[in-house]
C-alpha cells in the first residue's frame, strides 16, 4: 500500500479503456447507482467527454475560445444547456491511433462491493488525508476517469506529437463529494495551435454547477500558459501534480494556490479552512488552505477580525492557526499572511457565544448550579483537542468581569487540579476539598467564569513560545471554587452581601446602552408564570442574552454580559440563599426583575439605505 499511494495515477488497466470514445465519437454515458451531489445539485447520470471533462448534462453543442462560465448566452434552448462539469482539462482532444493505450478510461468503484482490496485503502486513505476537513470523510463510491496519452484536436500530421496524460478521480458518500485531479504529463497547452500545441488559449480548468448558476474557474492556471507547470505543483498527499476540491456545495480547493503569478487578479483568494466556525473564548484549531508555505521557516501571521496570531506550519499547503478570545457574535475575517506580508487570503469565520453551543466540558448532575456539591466531575470530548489520547491535558479555571477597559477579557484564576490527567481519560473528578485554603484575593469580584482544557506540552512555535487549543465549558457559577474565600471576606452573609452589591449597582429593570433582553415563561395551561409567585418565573433582563451590535464592548458581549448583570446574581439572592424563593434577597431581586408578558414588545423596525437620502422603512421606522 505504501508503494502504491506513492504512484500519482491510479491504475488504469486495459479493461477500463472506453472504446467508444474515439476520434469519431466524443462522448459516452454512464448511469450511476448512487447519488452524486454537486455544487448544489443532485445527479444521479454523467457523460465522460474525450475533450477532457465529465458532464451531467447535455451542455452546448460548441465552446468559444476563452471558455466563460456560467454560459452568458444559449443560442437554441431546446438543444443546448449551460453545462454541469468537472473538468481537468477542457480543451479539443484527440486520441492518436499510433500510440499504444492512448484513450479514456472509466472505472466505477463501490466500495461496499470491491474485491481489489489495495484500490479500496487507498481510495479511502487517500481522500481522508486529501484535504482540510476530509479526515473524517468515509467514500462509498468513487469514479476514476483517465485521459492517456491524448494529443491536440487538428494536429498537423508533419508536426511532432505531443501527448497529455491526466486523470480525475471523484469519491462521494452521497452527502459530501471531493475530485482529485492528477496532472502526469503536460506537453501541449492549446489546442489552438495544430504544430506545436503552445499558442493560443490554453484549456479552462474547474467546475461549472449548470443551469446558469455558479462556476469555479481554478486561478491562476486555467486558461493561462502557467497550466504547463500543474505536474510540479499541488502536493496533495505529499504529491507532485496532484489536486484536490471539495464539490458538493461550494467548491473548496484543497491546494494552496500562488497569487503572486497574477498582479492582475481582481479580487482577494479565498482560503479553504475548517472548521468554519469556533468558540467566542478562543482556543480553537482552524486549520488553513490558501499561499503556498514553501518555507516551513517563514513567519505565518493568522488575523481573526482584528486579532493576530501565529501560524503553525504542517505542509505547503497547510497551517494551522489557533483562534484567539474575540468578543463578537457572526461572521469575521479570517485572513494570513506569509513574512509580514498583506492579509491577502481571506475566509468568513463564525464566532460563536459560549451559551448557544453545546459545550466541550461538562460537569455531570448540575454540580456546578450548587453552592456546596459533594463531588464535581467533568466530562469532555478530545477529539478537538488531539487524536493521541496519551497526550496529558491540564484543567484550568477562568473568570469573567468588566471593567473599565474597553476591550473585555477572560482573566485566569487557577489550575483546578495538580493530577495527572490524560485527554484519553475523558472524564475526573475534582476534589473541592482542596480550593478551602486558596486565596484568590484579587479575583473575588468574579462571580461565573470557565473551566478550560488544554494541552500540558504543546507544540513549540516560531518564537519559542506554546500555544494549545482549548476545551470550554459553559458558563459555571464559582460557589464551589470561591465560598470558602467570600466567606473570609465577607463572613457569613456572603452571599447577601454579593446580592446587595449587585442591587445597588444593576437594580434597574430598564433597557441598558447595551440593550436589554425580555424573557417570558408560560405553564403547561398557558399561564405566564410570574416572579412574584416563583423565582423560576420569566422576567426582563438589563443585558441582551445575543449581545448588541457592534458588540466588544461592557454590556454588549453575548452571553458574557447576560451572566454577568443577570444571571450570576441569580443564584447570590435567589438559588443559594437560606430560604431561596421565601429569602428577603430573593423578594429583592424579583421585584427589580418583575415578570412582564410580553404583550406590549415591539420588534425592531426594518430599513435600509443606499446612496445619499435614499431610504426605504416599513411602519413605525
Amino acid at each position: 500500500m505504501k508503494r502504491f499511494r506513492t504512484e500519482l495515477l491510479y491504475p488504469h488497466d486495459r479493461e477500463y479503456l472506453v472504446d467508444t470514445i474515439n476520434r469519431g465519437q466524443a462522448i459516452r454515458d454512464t448511469p450511476l447507482p448512487f447519488r452524486l451531489p454537486f455544487f448544489g445539485f443532485d445527479f444521479r447520470y454523467i457523460w465522460i467527454h474525450r475533450d477532457g471533462y465529465i458532464l451531467f448534462n447535455k451542455g452546448l453543442l460548441e465552446y468559444a475560445s476563452p471558455v466563460k462560465f456560467p454560459t452568458p448566452f444559449i443560442r437554441d434552448p431546446t438543444r443546448e444547456e449551460d453545462p454541469s462539469l468537472i473538468a481537468p482539462w477542457f480543451s479539443y482532444q484527440d486520441i492518436p491511433n499510433s500510440v499504444e493505450g492512448a484513450g479514456v478510461y472509466s472505472q466505477l468503484v463501490n466500495l461496499a462491493s470491491e474485491k481489489n482490496e489495495s484500490l479500496k485503502q487507498r481510495i479511502r486513505i487517500d481522500f481522508k488525508d486529501a484535504m482540510i476537513g476530509s479526515a473524517d470523510f468515509e467514500p462509498t463510491y468513487a469514479i476514476i476517469v483517465t485521459w492517456k496519452n491524448v494529443t491536440h484536436a487538428n494536429r498537423m500530421p508533419s508536426s511532432t506529437l505531443k501527448t497529455n496524460t491526466y486523470q480525475a478521480v471523484i469519491a462521494t458518500d452521497e452527502k459530501r463529494t471531493y475530485v482529485m485531479f492528477n496532472y502526469d504529463a503536460i506537453n501541449w497547452i492549446s489546442d489552438k495551435d495544430n504544430y506545436d500545441g503552445q499558442k493560443g488559449t490554453p484549456p479552462f480548468i474547474g467546475f461549472n454547477a449548470g443551469n446558469r448558476t455558479r462556476a469555479y474557474e481554478f486561478e491562476p492556471y486555467s486558461q493561462q500558459p502557467r497550466v504547463s507547470r500543474l505536474p510540479s505543483l499541488g502536493f496533495g498527499n505529499g504529491l507532485n501534480g496532484r489536486f484536490y476540491f471539495q464539490v458538493d456545495e461550494e467548491i473548496w480547493p484543497g491546494c494552496c494556490i500562488e497569487r503572486y503569478l497574477d498582479i492582475n487578479w481582481p479580487t482577494r483568494p479565498k482560503l479553504t479552512f475548517f472548521p468554519r466556525y469556533g468558540s467566542m473564548l478562543g482556543g480553537t484549531t482552524v486549520n488553513v488552505t490558501g499561499p503556498c508555505f514553501f518555507d516551513p521557516r517563514s513567519i505565518i501571521r493568522c488575523k481573526f477580525d482584528t486579532l493576530e496570531t501565529d501560524g503553525i506550519y504542517r505542509s505547503p499547503n497547510h497551517v494551522s492557526c489557533i483562534s484567539p478570545p474575540v468578543m463578537y457574535h457572526g461572521y469575521v475575517d479570517l485572513s494570513v499572511s506569509i513574512d509580514q506580508g498583506p492579509f491577502l487570503f481571506y475566509g468568513k469565520y463564525y464566532i460563536q457565544p459560549p451559551d448557544m453551543v453545546e459545550a466541550d466540558v461538562n460537569v455531570l448532575d448540575g454540580s456546578d448550579k450548587l453552592e456546596a456539591p459533594e463531588r464535581f466531575t467533568i466530562q469532555w470530548k478530545h477529539e478537538k483537542l488531539t487524536w493521541d489520547v496519551r497526550s496529558p491535558v491540564t484543567v484550568a479555571l477562568w473568570g469573567y468581569r468588566e471593567t473599565s477597559e474597553n476591550y473585555p477579557k477572560l482573566t485566569y484564576i487557577d489550575v483546578l487540579t495538580d493530577d495527572t490527567i490524560l485527554v484519553g481519560d475523558r472524564h475526573h473528578s475534582l476534589d473541592l476539598e482542596v480550593y478551602k485554603n486558596r486565596w484568590n484575593w484579587d479575583k473575588l469580584d468574579i462571580h461565573y467564569g470557565f473551566i478550560a482544557i488544554n494541552l500540558t506540552e504543546p507544540e513549540i512555535l516560531r518564537d519559542g513560545s506554546r500555544q494549545s487549543p482549548v476545551l470550554w465549558s459553559g458558563p459555571l457559577p464559582l460557589g464551589w471554587y470561591f465560598r470558602h474565600q467570600w466567606h473570609r471576606k465577607f463572613g457569613k452573609n456572603w452571599k447577601k452581601d454579593i446580592c446587595e452589591d449587585w442591587y445597588y449597582r444593576e437594580k434597574s429593570g430598564r433597557p441598558a446602552v447595551g440593550g436589554a433582553g425580555q424573557l417570558c415563561c408560560y405553564d403547561d395551561h398557558g399561564e405566564l408564570i410570574r416572579t412574584g409567585d416563583t423565582m423560576y418565573g420569566g422576567r426582563p433582563a438589563r443585558a441582551f442574552q445575543f449581545g448588541k451590535h457592534p458588540f466588544k464592548q461592557r454590556m454588549m458581549i453575548p452571553s458574557l454580559s447576560y451572566w454577568l448583570h443577570d444571571v450570576a446574581p441569580y443564584f447570590f439572592c435567589c438559588k443559594w440563599a437560606e430560604g431561596e424563593d421565601d429569602a428577603e434577597s430573593c423578594d429583592m431581586f424579583k421585584y427589580w426583575r418583575t415578570s412582564q408578558d410580553c404583550s406590549l414588545y415591539q420588534p425592531p423596525g426594518v430599513a435600509s439605505v443606499f446612496g445619499d437620502f435614499h431610504f426605504l422603512t416599513f411602519l413605525i421606522v
